[in-house]
């Protein structure tokens, strides 16, 4: 299911905080809904772009994440999922090394208004 059919999908507009609120580098996760049937996303700044993602590895369909906000690898240049290492690059969010070959973490449309972080409307190419 696309992120945007989800029940809990945040509507465009919903703003999730501020920019300066996710270190650089860095992330930081927002849910929406509750129990096993929440959304799960999150907002990446890395090298001047902010860039968000459903927090869902498309290989496990887990979330990427053990401990809170953590999602970069350790050398910090690409976004890790923790449960079996599989890292994706962090402007498109594409595999770039593990078991994921072929697929990539599903954009989420971001707007950066007044120092904010918005959900931004999808656009009709599905970003």
């Amino acid at each position: 299911m696309c992120w945007m059919d989800h029940p809990a999908a945040p509507a465009a507009g919903s703003d999730l905080c501020a920019l300066d609120d996710i270190v650089e580098p860095g992330a930081r996760e927002f849910r929406f809904g509750e129990g096993p049937e929440q959304l799960r996303l999150f907002v990446v700044r890395h090298e001047g772009l902010v860039r968000a993602y459903r927090n869902l590895c498309p290989h496990f369909l887990l979330p990427l994440n053990i401990r809170p906000d953590q999602f970069l690898a350790p050398n910090g240049r690409a976004l890790m999922c923790r449960k079996h290492y599989a890292q994706f690059d962090v402007a498109t969010g594409a595999s770039i090394q593990g078991p994921c070959a072929g697929q990539s973490l599903e954009p989420i449309p971001l707007a950066l208004v007044d120092g904010r972080v918005l959900i931004a409307a999808a656009t009709t190419d599905g970003e």
